[in-house]
């Protein structure tokens, strides 16, 4: 999961430098998500994004302006988000439905920020879980705590039957 966390910030980094965020002052955060375009919903995600690229050294504000070392310059010249989360996919197969879930999101992300577009219909397109539904199950991750839990819900019920059968389960009313 981490090569995927660096994957997605360097995508976020590409859609952010794409709306104009280098030059940009720092100074006051909704001015910036104004002038990016970037509706007011998003400032929770906006500020967050922003310090995240600020603590992993992608972004650094410089004379007042927002800017990107030469060395970030050059690895995002040569950065192909899809190529990079192709590769992380061949290197970590649990990673797939993640991958392709952030490929989507990406991908319309600033239409996203900039209410173009919903992120229900990118996450949920025509209503489908299709995307998302690997996230849950098939995954080694996944798979491992839904059987715990399935377990612990069997438990409970084999547990809870034997009171039912000898009248001892009280319910209580919770409304």
């Amino acid at each position: 999961m981490k090569n995927l966390e660096v994957i997605c910030l360097k995508g976020v980094l590409q859609v952010l430098l794409n709306l104009g965020i280098e030059g940009q002052s720092l100074g006051n955060l909704n001015e910036l998500r104004g002038n990016l375009g970037i509706i007011d919903k998003y400032n929770r995600l906006f500020e967050t994004l922003l310090q995240m690229l600020i603590d992993k050294d992608y972004i650094f504000e410089h004379q007042g302006a927002i800017a990107i070392t030469r060395i970030v310059k050059e690895d995002l010249s040569t950065f192909n988000f899809k190529e990079a989360l192709a590769r992380e996919v061949l290197d970590n197969n649990d990673s797939q439905a993640h991958a392709n879930l952030v490929a989507a999101c990406i991908e319309s992300f600033a239409q996203i920020l900039t209410g173009k577009c919903q992120a229900t219909d990118i996450i949920f397109p025509y209503g489908s879980r299709e995307l998302v539904s690997g996230i849950y199950k098939g995954n080694q991750q996944a798979d491992y705590f839904n059987n715990i839990l399935s377990q612990f819900i069997k438990s409970t019920i084999e547990n809870s039957v034997p009171l039912l059968e000898e009248g001892n389960l009280q319910i209580q009313n919770r409304s």
